[in-house]
């Protein structure tokens, strides 16, 4: 969505997988747990040029742990800085 002529937000939902894997647990019940779950995310964007912007953005996917059996639930936060070229 822009805001002025050079600046724009945008946003994100939907759903993610995600597995994790645990290693260098030692004498542990832990153990690696697979989860879906909604994604959500947010951004910013700076066009320097017409064709040439500068994103930086934070997503949010959901994750889990198996441990003695049950998962716990968690999240995990990504935080990305990238250009975007329009042709």
């Amino acid at each position: 969505m822009p805001v002025s002529d050079t600046f724009s937000v945008y946003g994100k939902l939907g759903i993610g997988s995600t597995k994790t894997t645990l290693s260098s647990v030692p004498a542990s019940n832990a153990s690696g747990a697979s989860r879906t779950a909604a994604t959500i995310g947010l951004g910013l964007q700076y066009d320097v040029t017409p064709a040439v912007g500068i994103r930086a953005g934070w997503d949010r996917y959901g994750m889990g742990i198996n441990v003695g059996g049950l998962t716990n639930k968690m999240n995990s936060n990504v935080y990305s800085l990238g250009a975007a070229f329009k042709l």
